[in-house]
């Protein structure tokens, strides 16, 4: 359509950004409504941030992810595969490895480099404090909390910002130089070649 590159995926991230931010909105609004305890113990500021961040990372995830279809029709089929795998997956793995004395932390961590099985153990932090806060008459996760050695929002948190600009650069470089059927493709070494060039000068 005569856009750019860059105009296109900045079109793209906020696309799919500014309706993840509605239907977080509403689902907090509509959580707090209805008097769930997930969402009033726990602390307002941090559920958005961490839901920000997980939007974030995901939706560079998908832009990562894209580069490697060159079909609408493929690029669906593995979308709707990997939602159901990862998520049930994620749902029966990640509890019994948080909770297990057995297995390393070294593994809960490689698992929560994966989006999706970030997204449950923050989820799983926050319904833990919440569960507590119900049968204790206490607040739940607040800011402080992060510190607590069974708490694993903070590198969670940590993970997802992290990764999101990586997701991003990746993908960027990747629709230059994978074959998707349309458009020229650069060299895989252009970027190495661009910075000499201008280094010249």
């Amino acid at each position: 359509m005569g856009l750019t590159d860059s105009v296109y995926w900045v079109v793209t991230y906020l696309y799919n950004l500014v309706p993840y931010c509605l239907y977080m909105i509403m689902l907090y609004t509509a959580g707090n409504l209805i008097g769930l305890a997930f969402f009033q113990l726990n602390s307002t500021s941090l559920q958005f941030l961490f839901y920000f961040i997980y939007g974030n990372t995901q939706i560079a995830f998908t832009m990562l992810v894209s580069t490697c279809f060159a079909t609408s029709k493929t690029a669906t089929v593995g979308s709707y595969l990997w939602v159901f795998l990862s998520g049930l997956t994620a749902n029966v793995l990640l509890p019994f490895f948080v909770q297990s004395t057995v297995v390393p932390e070294g593994i809960v961590f490689c698992l929560e480099l994966i989006p999706a099985f970030s997204l449950y153990r923050g989820l799983y932090e926050l319904a833990q404090y919440a569960f507590e806060g119900v049968y204790k008459e206490s607040p739940g996760m607040l800011w402080e909390n992060l510190s607590d050695e069974e708490n694993g929002m903070g590198r969670v948190l940590w993970v997802l910002a992290l990764e999101c600009p990586i997701f991003v650069a990746v993908s960027l470089y990747l629709d230059k130089v994978l074959d998707s059927g349309t458009g020229v493709r650069l060299p895989w070494d252009f970027c190495m070649k661009s910075a000499t060039r201008y280094s010249a000068f």
